[in-house]
């Protein structure tokens, strides 16, 4: 069998090799009149001066305009091949477009774009479709770029000149607005992927004022009721660059993971703010948005995945993971952290939305590390998790989160689907038992545990890693101030705190100091608030023991990361070393009550000496289970009522009337892949 393989392979690689060559000989098709036409304009050439030589060496931009008014109207009458006019301006630098020596050529551009949109505006029913298609692939092509003066080099290119701005960009906001607005859905659609395209690339610019010259929220949520699944997935992209137009687009360096960025000092200058925060009813928004992360986590786990598997050999390459349409993520953080009313709808719906984001989640934080552009989406959905549980302090949709579903008709749980496809997988879920999953809170701590398992390396993404810890301490906020004592195995989240927390000790030499400082400590108060907590969340006495056994087990790498965490050690590390300690005095004990010499607060547990074994895991459970833990955890012991106290107050809502605003990391990616899609 393996020898027929072979054969095939073979005779299958000879032909595709002949049909390779047969098709390199065929002679080439010379090109469409529509690529000649753009050849031409952008070799900088006046076809409208042809046999005129005179003519032909003139380079203002309103020179013979009646002629080339008639040129562009002939090109703008043909079908608009999108793809030759990327393929095209390519290769084009901003440097060729915006010299003076290629004068020629950038006035054929400015004199399309005026042109087309000259058309567009006055409502040429033979040209409009063809002009909106032709404005679209020249925005994708050119908004792109690299230039040194975003702003001014814009202008110059699509305006001409400063003064003409206004009339060129308040005519491209009105026709937009109109369009959206009353014109049938195929133009709709061709003027809201334009209106992405302008959003995403000048958000960060001053050229965000021009998009408040017409209310383009209200006129693509108008748009929304009769618009398809797709077309809704991209009105709620575009209404989240339209709130966070304007923002000052920080590096994704900032390490407060609630709003990560700064933001514009004053809402009422940014009136999207309030039409975002405002909006009563997103249920369509909701509906789009769980349509579209179904699309996406299809790319993850198609239907046919078993058969794939057999066929090919292996899963699908994470290379290309997660698939364009991630650009949705953007929207739903914004919306959610944004919008009160989104945050409910997405348990609502007669597709929820809660249950294909946590699928997807699943995956992307699996392959966090698979690359830059997978860190960046997978920081982006541990923000939307951590907006999904809200503060503590609060009527938020946590309260869905931690609601038992065998109390409701249509449990969501069970439909959300886990990654597995790294080695080493996590255990499976039982599907009957006290552990069994009831509650959506159950996927959020699986996916942050598959996150802290399967993405530690050198370049660690630290700001991820925060965000992760947090939501783990926000997890067990939440259950403790409701009263929850969660049906879930929590042992593999602590083993996967405690061996981010050895990573960290073992690579301190390849971390920056500003990395240390940040992990080191929020390792340590994740570990010591659910230490303390863990009578109120934690199902029985013998998990509560299991973790105190787990962390005295890593008690050394503890100790080493104590130093690593500065100043805010303190308080956590009390209470660890605490615990720690009365394990020690029963160890002590116990070897004097055999008559024999102690080591155990010489030597690390559980590692063999030259003269002593080392203490076996039943002992140390044992004399874990001896301990008073009721008193060493008592709510009003003052560590531990500091430590609550503390963390209660930093996961309260602080700054809810605030827009998050998109780094300039995602919101590149975003760019890149909306045009990919």
């Amino acid at each position: 069998m393996g020898s027929e393989m072979c054969i095939r392979d073979s005779h299958w690689t000879t032909w595709t090799q002949k049909v390779e060559m047969d098709l390199a000989c065929l002679p080439s098709m010379p090109p469409t009149a529509f690529r000649a036409a753009y050849e031409a304009l952008l070799a900088g050439e006046h076809p409208w001066d042809a046999g005129d030589g005179e003519r032909s060496q003139r380079v203002s931009e309103k020179a013979n305009a009646a002629p080339r008014a008639q040129y562009l109207a002939d090109i703008l009458s043909m079908p608009v091949e999108r793809a030759t006019i990327l393929d095209l301006l390519a290769g084009v630098s901003p440097t060729e477009l915006l010299d003076d020596r290629y004068a020629r050529r950038r006035d054929n551009i400015t004199a399309l774009w005026k042109e087309a949109l000259r058309v567009w505006v006055e409502g040429d029913e033979a040209l409009v479709p063809h002009a909106m298609d032709t404005l679209e692939a020249l925005a994708c092509a050119l908004l792109p770029k690299a230039y040194t003066n975003f702003t001014l080099d814009v202008i110059t290119l699509l305006a001409g000149r400063m003064d003409e701005a206004d009339d060129v960009f308040y005519a491209l906001m009105s026709a937009i607005d109109r369009t959206l607005r009353t014109a049938p859905e195929p133009q709709q659609h061709c003027a809201l992927r334009l209106a992405v395209v302008v959003a995403a690339y000048t958000s960060s610019s001053s050229l965000s004022t021009y998009l408040l010259h017409r209310d383009l929220f209200a006129a693509a949520m108008q748009a929304m009721l009769a618009a398809s699944s797709t077309m809704r997935c991209e009105i709620t992209l575009l209404t989240a660059l339209l709130a966070t137009a304007g923002h000052v687009h920080g590096a994704a360096r900032s390490l407060d993971v609630d709003v990560p960025t700064a933001v514009l000092s004053s809402a009422i200058m940014q009136p999207y703010q309030r039409r975002l925060r405002d909006t009563q009813d997103p249920t369509l928004l909701a509906q789009a948005c769980s349509e579209g992360l179904t699309r996406m986590l299809e790319a993850y786990a198609p239907p046919d995945h078993s058969i794939w598997h057999d066929w090919m050999g292996h899963a699908p390459s994470q290379a290309t993971l997660p698939p364009p349409c991630a650009w949705l993520l953007l929207a739903v953080w914004v919306w959610l952290l944004s919008n009160d009313a989104f945050g409910h709808v997405v348990f609502e719906t007669d597709t929820p939305l809660v249950v294909p984001l946590l699928s997807v989640a699943s995956f992307v934080l699996t392959h966090a590390a698979s690359h830059a552009r997978a860190t960046t989406y997978a920081h982006t959905t541990l923000q939307i998790l951590l907006g999904l549980l809200g503060p503590t302090d609060t009527s938020t949709p946590a309260h869905r989160l931690l609601v038992d579903e065998d109390t409701l008709p249509t449990p969501l749980v069970e439909r959300i689907v886990q990654c597995r496809d790294k080695p080493g997988a996590l255990p499976l879920a039982p599907h009957t038992g006290t552990k069994r999953p009831r509650r959506l809170v159950v996927p959020i701590l699986h996916n942050v545990t598959l996150f802290l398992t399967y993405n530690r390396s050198k370049r660690l993404d630290v700001p991820s890693f925060r965000t992760a810890l947090i939501i783990v301490q926000r997890v067990a906020l939440l259950c403790a101030k409701h009263r929850i004592q969660l049906e879930y195995d929590w042992l593999e989240v602590w083993r996967a705190i405690l061996a981010t927390a050895d990573f960290v000790v073992a690579r301190q030499a390849q971390l920056s100091r500003e990395c240390i400082l940040a992990l080191a400590p929020c390792l340590l108060e994740t570990l010591a608030i659910v230490l303390v907590l863990s009578d109120r969340c934690l199902q029985t006495p013998a998990e509560i023991h299991w973790l105190v056994y787990e962390l005295a087990r890593s008690r050394h790498t503890l100790e080493k990361l104590v130093p690593m965490a500065g100043a805010a050690r303190h308080t956590h590390w009390a209470l660890l070393a605490d615990m720690l300690q009365c394990i020690d005095t029963q160890l002590a004990q116990r070897d004097a009550a055999r008559s024999s010499p102690s080591f155990m607060t010489l030597i690390p547990f559980f590692r063999r000496d030259q003269t002593e074994e080392p203490v076996s895991m039943r002992s140390i459970l044992q004399i874990i289970q001896r301990l008073d833990l009721e008193a060493l955890l008592a709510a009003d012991k003052p560590v531990c009522a500091a430590i609550t106290r503390a963390a209660y107050a930093s996961s309260a809502s602080k700054r809810s009337s605030v827009v998050p605003s998109p780094s300039a990391t995602l919101l590149r990616i975003v760019q890149l892949d909306w045009l990919q899609s």
